[in-house]
């Protein structure tokens, strides 16, 4: 308690005192009864001031906090807890509090990690069954067909398909496990089909191109997977390395496994290059 109400309550004695008790001050009943009711007022108003303010009142805050921590607003019940001091009797409720909403928002937490590894699963899932009925009902990639950019979006629909699986393998859900073994063959089985498909397409889509440029391409070999390109360009051995940097990721990602520059056709000496050296079984990267 301050000095401030020590001398407070010291004035309320003695006007109680001269006002009331002193039986030296005359005054009558009524008169007395008035400076009575006074005084009560003011000692009221003095004992609410003398309240210390951290004595909150149990309703103000730990049932306020207690009925945030059901509705999960474990930050918010936690900010008001704090401000219970250790001098206040709801001290150790509080402190207790503060424990058991860590505590919940821990489990919270935990709870809605799982509820979205749940929820990617239930996608994963759907995603892989999906496409396995896309290749059961569109066995036809001619549409990918005619250009660079259809040829390299046939490339990336393949790659969709790896990201796919190797999620699904990840897995440790049965199902998933079980779909991807159903999916990878076909994705297999797709891919060996369609790549020497997509070389030889890729050639002649080159050629096309490169022909105001007297650049002639061809593809070669089982399963297309050579190509040559033949032009008088190719005499000079840094056209060919400048040439060869340009293109040589293009090429590996259609899977050619060797390209040969010519200088004409009839060339018996040509520079050549290793590219991929995989299988086109692989999945798509």
């Amino acid at each position: 308690m301050n000095s401030f109400l020590v001398f407070m309550i010291i004035i309320l004695i003695i006007i109680l005192f001269l006002g009331v008790i002193n039986p030296k001050v005359e005054m009558n009943k009524s008169t007395r009864l008035k400076v009575f009711l006074v005084w009560l007022f003011f000692a009221f108003i003095v004992t609410i001031i003398a309240i210390p303010k951290n004595n909150v009142r149990k309703s103000d805050i730990i049932e306020e906090a207690s009925s945030l921590i059901e509705n999960g607003e474990y930050s918010e019940a936690k900010r008001i807890l704090l401000k219970v001091k250790e001098d206040n009797k709801y001290y150790i409720d509080a402190k207790g509090l503060i424990k058991k909403s860590d505590s919940l928002k821990m489990i919270d937490e935990r709870a809605k990690i799982e509820a979205k590894e749940i929820e990617k699963e239930t996608i994963l899932k759907e995603s892989i069954q999906n496409q396995i009925q896309y290749i059961d009902e569109f066995p036809d990639y001619s549409m990918y067909r005619g250009s660079i950019g259809l040829l390299e979006g046939e490339i990336g629909h393949f790659k969709d398909w790896g990201d796919l699986i190797r999620q699904g393998e990840r897995s440790e859900d049965p199902e998933i496990q079980k779909l991807v073994k159903q999916f990878r063959p076909k994705v297999e089985s797709i891919q060996i089909r369609e790549f020497p498909l997509m070389r030889k397409e890729y050639a002649i889509v080159a050629n096309k191109l490169m022909w105001e440029n007297n650049i002639e391409v061809s593809s070669s070999g089982t399963g297309n997977k050579n190509i040559t390109f033949t032009g008088g360009v190719f005499a000079n051995n840094k056209n060919i390395k400048d040439f060869h940097n340009e293109i040589s990721n293009v090429l590996r990602s259609f899977r050619f496994s060797k390209v040969n520059y010519k200088w004409y056709k009839g060339a018996e000496e040509y520079t050549s290059g290793d590219l991929y050296e995989g299988k086109d079984s692989d999945l798509v990267n």
